[in-house]
């Protein structure tokens, strides 16, 4: 279907969207780097408020009207939008279009992947603020009301959804969704219509479902949205303003000093969730990992001299003339990063692990190092040149024996794995190969968690977590 082109706010709508940004920065203070960084885009008939991956919100206005956008979605009040745009513009921030669309992408049932999706990221943010920031309609997604825990990330709950609910195809004629957009919990069973498998089952969810996502909620790119960057009718001079991930990623940080900063003018005045983020956001790696790999990489180099081979990849130089002659080659070690992205992983673990791999990425000198995800099975590689570009898959048991055969499987002779320990080890590994184990968890527990290395790792190094957990 081809995307219709909406006209960008007039004055009057303008106005309106004004006020609402306004008490959305009273609201949020600390937010309002991110909020005025936005562009707003009327786009009547949506019924909502929605966000892409450019950072353009659009809106309804008939929401403000009288009779509201519609028999089902009655008129919302300014406060109302403002608290609606402080959480679309967190999906953004958070680059849930950049961390979700593998899932879709994967999913047999990707429309609907797109709503359970959305579902996810909605807990991961609203936990995040806590009830009382949401005073008034329209009430958030909490994990509460699904029967999950707290503070996990939306790929943490998504893995849940995996494990809880079935999905039936069957030969009918509409599919069966959870009535409305405010459900307490999930159906066991969602049914599907066969025929609509590859995708368009979503005009069905979100006719009942009454909402639209936009794709920075989950990257796919909805009818409303104008085209962006790189896209077909995009233009520098006259659409909206379009923001990129290094743009995104400098107001983040902005954002994460800002509520820090409130925080320590105003104890108790930011929700404490917002506060774990903004620390985990800014906290540089407590590893040195430049020191701690230096020797582990020049070990690794040691016993790769020797190991030489002859290949035409490279033919030998000093030989000219008809015949070619193969040169002689050395394998060069590489360092890859093996997370731990089970269940048992909890928020604060993996942002502790993302920040650890920014700071290997810098200590290892490659322009892009291998990550492998890990739970019970291994992830399919990820070549990454910063923490931010790494896609969390996982959430169910755990096996970091899969993640370091896959990265030796690859050639890589450093592995380097971030858990919480709370695995089995291989009983050996080849010999050559440097295992460096970065151990995830609270201070208390972090010299107990150490000693579950297995003997033949040739460092062990603790990372420290601000969470208590029962052991």
């Amino acid at each position: 279907m081809a995307r219709k082109r909406r006209r960008q706010a007039p004055a009057s709508s303008e106005r309106t969207f004004a006020v609402v940004r306004h008490l959305a920065c009273e609201q949020a203070p600390y937010f309002a780097t991110a909020l005025l960084a936005v562009t707003a885009v009327e786009s009547p008939g949506l019924r909502t408020f929605a966000i892409d991956r450019w950072s353009r919100v659009y809106y309804d206005p008939e929401l403000f009207s009288a009779r509201g956008a519609g028999p089902t979605h009655r008129r919302w009040t300014h406060q109302q939008a403002a608290t609606a745009l402080v959480h679309e513009v967190w999906h953004w921030l958070r680059g849930h279009h950049e961390r979700l669309a593998p899932l879709i992408a994967a999913s047999d049932y990707p429309s609907l992947a797109q709503y359970l999706l959305n579902v996810c990221a909605d807990c991961e943010i609203n936990d995040d603020f806590g009830p009382a920031v949401w005073p008034e309609d329209p009430r958030p997604c909490l994990p509460g009301n699904y029967g999950w825990p707290a503070h996990l990330m939306a790929e943490q709950y998504w893995q849940r959804i995996q494990d809880t609910v079935k999905i039936v195809e069957i030969d009918a004629d509409r599919v069966r969704v959870p009535p409305s957009d405010r459900i307490e919990g999930l159906p066991d069973t969602i049914f599907v219509l066969k025929q609509k498998r590859g995708g368009t089952e979503v005009e069905e969810l979100n006719k009942e479902l009454g909402r639209e996502h936009g794709s920075g909620v989950h990257g796919e790119t909805r009818d409303h949205e104008l085209p962006g960057p790189g896209e077909k009718g995009f233009d520098p001079q006259e659409s909206p303003v379009a923001i990129g991930a290094a743009e995104r990623e400098q107001i983040a940080e902005a954002v994460a000093r800002n509520i820090i900063e409130s925080e320590e003018a105003a104890q108790g005045s930011v929700p404490a969730g917002l506060v774990r983020w903004a620390k985990a956001k800014l906290t540089p790696p407590q590893v040195p990992w430049e020191k701690e790999l230096g020797s582990q990489l020049r070990n690794a180099i040691t016993m790769a001299r020797g190991c030489v081979d002859y290949s035409y990849r490279r033919p030998n130089s000093r030989y000219t003339g008809s015949i070619i002659m193969p040169g002689m080659e050395r394998p060069m070690p590489s360092a890859s990063v093996v997370i731990d992205t089970s269940a048992s992983m909890q928020e604060e673990d993996l942002r502790a692990a993302l920040s650890e791999t920014e700071g290997i990425l810098r200590a290892c000198g490659q322009l892009r190092v291998p990550v492998y995800c890990c739970d019970a099975a291994a992830a399919p590689r990820q070549y990454v040149g910063r923490a931010l570009d790494i896609k969390l898959v996982g959430g169910g048991g755990t096996n970091m024996g899969a993640g370091i055969e896959a990265a030796l499987e690859d050639g890589n002779r450093v592995v380097i794995v971030l858990t919480d320990m709370g695995t089995d080890w291989p009983d050996s590994i080849p010999r050559g190969i440097q295992l460096v184990v970065g151990a995830v968890g609270a201070e208390e527990g972090l010299d107990r968690l150490k000693l579950m290395a297995p003997p033949y790792a040739r460092r062990v190094v603790g990372i420290r977590t601000g969470a208590s957990r029962s052991q």
